[in-house]
């Protein structure tokens, strides 16, 4: 490589082309989020394979910087970790200087140590599904007031008590982008359903007969966002059957159709008063009263 074929990348996008990547931290530190002292820390950093001048590199790239080489065969980059914002990032770049396909791009991710060789063209595939994601995703997340019933058993919550569950562990109802299932929507048994020609809905769990997935898609087309009822997703006490009031690791919808997820912690259990565990001789409440009474000589009676 040709000294000056090289580029930083920075985390807001700003492209900075440099004549040596090291010589340029050490110069102007501020520019990478560092300050002289720390860059003098490192010690001497004149040699571009020296230990000193590695670190300063890997703590540029640990700040989100992008380093870029150019060789005549390939491009080489080197970056903490490869996410939409650094992928768009390295194909606005390689566009301005005219990538083309098939250029080999050597992609060196710190994070993870993994190495990849793609080609420009699945870069910009990669980002032409990452627009996808972006454009899609608000409207799996938009707040959908809640259905008027399960949509398993079709109960209202004032039937049956406790609280909407959207997803838990093994039952579950939601929406993905219909381009993301590896299998085709249809109305296969327990299969997605094409909700339009962006959305699907996925199901979890054995409690989806067709009636139930025909009352949850009919929610979402009505803008509605459908639940399960404590007792068809099982998040009831195994005793007495009353709804749980803590469900680890389990999403719960609010009646403004915002989400709470209850999370995986020690504690909780039923805690219905008349309720007590199989064998066991605890009196409930009343009990207890009706022995104090007998013990201090009856009732008033």
């Amino acid at each position: 490589m040709a000294l000056g074929d090289g580029y930083w990348i920075g985390p807001d996008g700003y492209v900075r082309k440099v004549y040596q990547h090291v010589t340029d931290v050490a110069e102007h530190p501020e520019v990478f989020g560092l300050t002289r002292e720390v860059v003098d820390g490192f010690g001497p950093c004149v040699q571009d394979k020296s230990e000193a001048s590695d670190r300063l590199r890997l703590a540029a790239i640990m700040l989100g910087w992008i380093r870029v080489r150019f060789y005549k065969t390939h491009r080489s980059i080197q970056l903490f970790r490869m996410n939409d914002r650094e992928l768009r990032a390295i194909v606005k770049l390689l566009d301005e200087i005219n990538a083309h396909d098939p250029e080999q791009i050597k992609i060196h991710e710190v994070f993870t140590g993994k190495r990849r060789r793609p080609t420009v063209g699945q870069l910009r595939e990669r980002v032409a599904a990452a627009d996808e994601r972006a454009r899609i995703q608000p409207l799996i997340d938009h707040v959908r007031l809640p259905a008027e019933s399960c949509a398993v058993c079709d109960k209202t919550l004032e039937e049956v008590g406790g609280s909407r569950v959207a997803a838990c562990m093994w039952f579950g109802v939601g929406l993905v982008a219909a381009g993301k299932l590896k299998r085709p929507p249809g109305d296969s048994a327990g299969g997605p359903i094409r909700l339009d020609e962006d959305l699907a809905v996925v199901f979890g769990g054995s409690v989806w007969d067709d009636e139930p997935r025909a009352r949850a898609v009919a929610a979402f087309r009505a803008g509605r966002r459908p639940w399960l009822c404590q007792g068809c997703a099982r998040k009831v006490c195994e005793t007495c059957g009353a709804p749980l009031p803590f469900m680890p690791g389990t999403d719960v919808l609010d009646d403004d159709g915002r989400r709470w997820h209850h999370m995986i912690a020690p504690g909780g259990g039923c805690k219905n008063p008349r309720c007590a565990p199989p064998g066991s001789t605890q009196p409930t409440p009343m009990d207890s009263s009706a022995d104090q009474a007998e013990e201090s000589g009856g009732s008033d009676e």
